[in-house]
């Protein structure tokens, strides 16, 4: 497993943190993800022989939202 951390804009309330955490929770090989919108950061645990980094940034980008790597 692996974990990254990143930054994710345009998150302002408890609704777009848990639009971003379904768009991660879909992923195959997601273990773990954490967003919080007061920091603007998420946490993703994930099985890198399943998924990488870009798909879990274009998943955020994908539910509206935009990440800083």
């Amino acid at each position: 497993m692996k974990e990254t951390k990143f930054k994710i804009d345009g998150m302002s309330c408890v609704g777009c943190s848990k639009a971003v955490t379904r768009a991660l929770k879909q992923l195959p090989g997601i273990d773990n993800v954490e967003v919080d919108f007061t920091s603007g950061c998420a946490v993703v645990v994930f099985n890198e022989n399943q998924l990488s980094e870009k798909q879990i940034h274009d998943a955020v980008g994908e539910a509206g939202y935009k990440t800083k790597r």
